[in-house]
């Protein structure tokens, strides 16, 4: 059985601008605490990483890992699938953006 985990949360942005830091990769490290590296190995046609790597640290451990993004709901969603692993088994994931209340 897999284990899931589903998390909402509302930003002071509109859809459109977290969408875009979303899949600014590059930049994950100087905001996502755990992340310490990210290389863009594919990108689709629009520029976007298609095949992303991380290396993630953290509670003493460091984790490699490869995704594959989906764009095909683009820009209120994406989704990746995980190609590759020295630690994990399963990391598939959806983000989806869209506006709440007047924002």
């Amino acid at each position: 059985m897999a284990d899931e985990a589903h998390e909402h949360s509302t930003v002071a942005a509109p859809p459109e601008r977290c969408y875009a830091v979303a899949i600014d990769f590059e930049r994950y490290p100087d905001w996502a605490r755990d992340v310490k590296e990210v290389t863009i190995l594919d990108r689709d046609a629009d520029g976007r990483g298609s095949r992303v790597e991380y290396r993630v640290a953290g509670l003493g451990q460091s984790i490699h890992y490869i995704l594959e993004y989906d764009y095909g709901d683009a820009p209120d969603a994406f989704s990746w699938q995980l190609v590759e692993s020295d630690k994990l088994r399963q990391f598939d994931g959806r983000y989806g953006f869209a506006p709440e209340g007047t924002g």
